[in-house]
């Protein structure tokens, strides 16, 4: 509605947020129409004031105490120069009674209680409280906030002040990202950043979650920003080997201006990610952690047994009866006598009277089901699959130093259970910065080893023999069918219905086949399978600093990021053969995966800054040259002659290959900011 009349809305979030959720259809409706449709349904009130629409619990007027008079008051809202301040908040303290100032600094309140507080406010400003019944309402004057101005940015290859930065950046700091149980810092970014998004392409535990800057840049060349942790750039963009506790501020360059200094790889954004450092004084010991569950919010509703046993039977009468009325009309066009048939005819009459068509068979396996039997088998395979996962993170972290030398480690334990069955991501890592001063020299170190194990199941797949995906074969699956058979094995009847159907004709004939799904059993293609991925990290760089006058500083920094990891999956023989009678077991089969990453980072600069009079100097040079090397490696295998020795070795390796591949960055680098 804002966007449709150039109204502004001011509300309270949360109480926005408790009010119920409703939907309108309307069309050629007025605005006054639409907002008392509300009104109606969510006791959600609407005041208007020339451009600006107040929501609140009550009317105007309504709820003031007896006795308490109300005023309206008018005013102007400007800055230390006296120029007008747009937009600027306006608010009776307690209430969602409040206004937006105008393009000119005006604001108008009616139905203020005489006794109440207004508060002005506005980004990088101060906030002013004043009484309503006070004087100097009529002008109000509000001062910068210096020490939201003088706080700093981290900006590619130094910091500046943000009342010197005119280029788009968008920044989170630590405190914004405390008491979130998520595994990655990219999850912490979720809704704080203007102008970034944040996705997620599967639920799947420890998954990465994808980062653009100011949408979709190209379709070429890759939408991912360029990741920069405590100046160096991130090899393999896999944030969740990170502890985000350790993070002290994120820092996102959404325009070509602040991220030029990156050149091309910085042509979807920069996201600058900062560590915490020790701070002069005592040892300080935090501990950080949580315990929280995930479930699924929705599931899909499907039909219970007997439902299902309805359905069937419809359908397969309806294409006998459709399947009929083709033949006989076939047959009066042949100058034949029509055939005679019925929903009640046989099987076997069925795929004479059809030619063997095999969509018109009733299945046996749900005639009990018709007849209403109880205590039949009646499978949820949603609840089956899914599940209460837990996830836990704690983290240890000391920091502390002396003028000298400030240090700052921690330990961190990550286990996060996937909501399908045998799901799961764990991380341990580690890191110690260190910064040491001495007289004009500075020399600093940063070490983050991380080890992360995933379980994995095929979640994303299709139902079918070439997918096998769990999901899509609990939506697919007969809830007929029972998860275990008595024997405590699993179920695969659904797999072989088809072929293990047989009809005697009235010849002594025998056909096969009911043409029904072919589906494996969801719980035991997550359990039975196995696909692990186990992958390890060293993250780092050290630096040495020289201040030749407090101006003037050169600076230079070595980093590494060597990246390790293997995937190891397995598939036994007890998955079946698909649609096969019998459900004969299947040949196992087992892959083996490597990949390694090298990569290092080392550059020069040289950096002057000065302030002369009020005005901010700075100045940036230097070069940087990095190298990075990928090998990988495949191997497949299969002939196992047992279940229990899933390694490649227990098996015959019939395929696989291997990748090598390099490339080296040399660039030159300056920034004047004018």
């Amino acid at each position: 509605m804002s966007i449709q009349t150039g109204l502004k809305f001011f509300y309270d979030q949360e109480f926005v947020n408790s009010a119920p959720r409703i939907t309108l259809k309307v069309s050629n409706a007025s605005l006054q129409d639409v907002l008392e449709r509300i009104t109606l349904q969510t006791k959600l009130y609407f005041n208007r004031d020339n451009h600006t629409i107040s929501v609140g619990k009550q009317k105007t007027g309504q709820g003031t105490s007896k006795g308490i008079k109300l005023r309206n008051i008018k005013g102007r809202v400007v800055d230390q120069d006296g120029e007008p301040i747009i937009g600027a908040s306006v608010l009776v303290k307690g209430t969602t009674n409040g206004v937006i100032t105008d393009m000119d600094g005006n604001y108008n309140l009616i139905d203020v209680p005489e006794n109440a507080l207004l508060a002005f406010s506005y980004i990088g400003y101060q906030t002013v409280e004043l009484k309503a019944n006070g004087k100097g309402l009529d002008k109000i004057m509000m001062k910068e906030d210096n020490e939201l101005l003088d706080e700093v940015v981290v900006v590619g290859y130094g910091v500046q002040k943000k009342r010197d930065v005119t280029t788009a950046i968008a920044s989170i700091r630590a405190s914004d990202l405390k008491g979130q149980p998520v595994t990655s810092m990219a999850e912490a970014m979720v809704g704080k950043m203007p102008g970034v998004q944040v996705s997620q392409s599967t639920g799947a535990p420890g998954s990465s979650l994808q980062i653009k800057v100011r949408g979709t840049g190209t379709i070429t060349a890759g939408t991912s920003p360029l990741y920069v942790v405590d100046g160096v750039p991130l090899a393999k963009e896999q944030l969740n080997t990170f502890n985000m506790n350790d993070v002290e501020s994120i820092e996102v360059l959404k325009d070509a201006s602040s991220s030029a200094i990156y050149g091309s790889r910085g042509s979807n954004g920069v996201v600058l990610i900062t560590t915490k450092k020790g701070q002069e004084g005592r040892a300080t010991v935090s501990y950080n952690g949580y315990y929280g569950w995930q479930t699924v919010s929705k599931k899909i509703d499907m039909l219970n047994a007997y439902e299902y046993a309805d359905l069937v039977n419809d359908a397969r009468n309806n294409t006998y009866v459709d399947k009929m009325e083709a033949v006989n009309r076939k047959r009066i066009a042949q100058n034949k006598q029509p055939l005679a048939f019925s929903i009640t005819d046989s099987n076997a009459i069925r795929l004479q009277n059809t030619g063997n068509d095999y969509n018109t068979i009733v299945p046996v396996e749900i005639l009990p089901y018709l007849r209403g039997e109880k205590g039949l088998v009646d499978t949820d395979w949603q609840d089956e699959i899914f599940r209460t996962a837990g996830m836990q993170n704690h983290s240890v972290s000391v920091s502390g130093g002396s003028q000298k030398i400030k240090y700052y480690a921690s330990v961190d334990y990550l286990s996060q259970d996937g909501v399908i069955i045998n799901s799961d991501f764990t991380r341990y890592s580690s890191r110690f910065n260190l910064d040491v001063t001495e007289g004009i020299f500075k020399f600093g170190l940063s070490l983050n080893p991380s080890v992360t194990i995933e379980n994995a199941v095929n979640s994303d797949g299709a139902y079918n023999q070439n997918g096998g995906g769990i999901i899509a074969s609990a939506l697919h699956s007969a809830p007929i069918f029972p998860v275990y058979n008595a024997d405590g094995s699993f179920c695969f009847a659904q797999n072989a219905w088809s072929p293990n159907t047989q009809t005697t004709l009235e010849n002594g004939s025998v056909k096969k086949g009911n043409s029904q799904t072919q589906v494996w059993n969801p719980v035991a293609l997550a359990l039975l399978q196995k696909d692990e991925t186990k992958a390890s990290r060293i993250f780092g760089n050290v630096y040495g600093e020289v201040a030749f006058m407090p101006e003037l500083k050169y600076r230079a920094n070595f980093g590494v990021d060597i990246y390790n990891s293997s995937q190891d999956t397995f598939r036994p023989s007890t998955i079946p053969v698909a649609n096969t009678e019998g459900n004969p077991e299947s040949e196992p089969e087992a892959t083996a995966k490597t990949a390694k990453m090298y990569n290092w980072l080392f550059e020069q600069t040289v950096t002057y800054n000065k302030d002369i009079k009020g005005h901010s100097i700075s100045a940036l040079a230097g070069w940087t040259m990095q190298y990075q090397r990928d090998e990988s490696t495949y191997a497949f295998a299969n002939g196992f002659i047992t279940n229990n020795v899933p390694t490649l070795n227990a098996g015959t390796v019939t395929r696989g290959d291997s990748h090598a591949s390099e490339w080296a960055l040399l660039s030159g680098l300056a920034r004047v900011p004018i």
